[in-house]
């Protein structure tokens, strides 16, 4: 294997950057475009779930509370009133009442439970959107980087007619099919090397 000056590394390296910076920007711009969002819209979204993890929060509490409570609290306190009147012991079973205060208690508890778990949920949702809205100022920020780095090896292939294309000429005599900077060349389309056409 023939070794490469320190042009070409240098050269090869160059353009193996330009190709990954490009690549990067492709693959993190629409990210970054996905990510971005009005202030406002966020707000609006940040305010809907703090209203409703504190809203179920508050709820959840209600539902326990009103399930304790059950004997108190207007329709649930006919059901007190059939299981102490002892006139209806004979049209209910005990045992059926006992049941169905049963029920009314569980379904209080797991109605209180779910709407905990939802506030939960909501406090979740609105972490991981600050979060995200982090990621997208960070993704903003790297892609204005790789722009400011493309800019400049763009400025630097420019500045010195660097060929990072992948287009080499083909040996047109002493030159090896370089440009010389105060020699202009007329090139024709079978001057340009074709990596395609191994021919």
């Amino acid at each position: 294997m023939a070794l490469t000056t320190m042009k070409e590394d240098l050269l090869n390296e160059f353009r193996e950057e330009r190709i990954m910076i490009n690549k990067q920007v492709e693959l993190l711009d629409p990210i970054a475009t996905s990510f971005r969002k009005p202030a406002a819209q966020r707000l609006i979204n940040s305010g809907i779930l703090i209203v409703a993890e504190f809203g179920c929060y508050l709820l959840g509490a209600g539902c326990i509370a009103a399930t304790v409570l059950m004997y108190n609290i207007y329709p649930f306190n006919i059901l007190g009133q059939l299981l102490n009147n002892p006139a209806n012991k004979g049209h209910f079973e005990a045992l059926d009442l006992t049941t169905l205060t049963y029920a009314f208690y569980g379904i209080g508890a797991l109605l209180g439970a779910l709407l905990f778990i939802i506030g939960r949920m909501s406090r979740g949702m609105r972490q991981k959107n600050s979060i995200l809205h982090m990621a997208g100022k960070d993704l903003k920020i790297i892609i204005e980087q790789s722009l400011v780095r493309k800019a400049a090896i763009d400025t630097i292939e420019q500045r010195h007619l660097l060929d990072l294309s992948g287009i080499n000429l083909i040996n047109n005599g002493p030159d090896n099919g370089q440009l010389n900077n105060r020699q202009t060349q007329r090139l024709s389309v079978h001057d340009v090397y074709n990596p395609g056409y191994g021919g």
